[in-house]
């Protein structure tokens, strides 16, 4: 029995059929993959980041160098400021910049892959 008729189209019932058959094993027979939370960026890998950011390399980010990071959300990223920038100096030092990445790593939920 073939699975095309005479005219070479296919059978509606039989191409359901192979459809239902399909989906039951990828349904089944598929592993599934848990969701595996992403380890913390290393301290290392942060502070490469914060010194590529330190365009002047004076050992802490104005609100210029921290900016250029948000070229995309100008807005965000004067908000990430202000929550980054702890005591109000209107810099960010690097201990904030490690406590803030490291605080917001804490609270992202186990199932959203990525950055915080």
């Amino acid at each position: 029995m073939s699975l095309f008729s005479s005219d070479q189209t296919v059978h509606p019932r039989r191409s359901l059929v192979i459809f239902l058959a399909g989906l039951w094993v990828a349904l089944f027979f598929l592993p599934v993959h848990p969701v595996v939370p992403a380890p913390p960026p290393s301290e290392t890998y942060l502070q490469k980041k914060f010194q590529e950011l330190d365009r002047n390399q004076d050992g802490r980010l104005s609100r210029e160098e921290y900016l250029a990071a948000w070229s995309y959300d100008r807005k965000m990223g004067e908000q990430r400021f202000q929550e980054v920038d702890r005591n109000g100096d209107g810099f960010i030092t690097l201990e904030e910049y490690l406590k803030d990445v490291q605080d917001r790593w804490k609270k992202k939920p186990a199932n959203q892959p990525g950055k915080p």
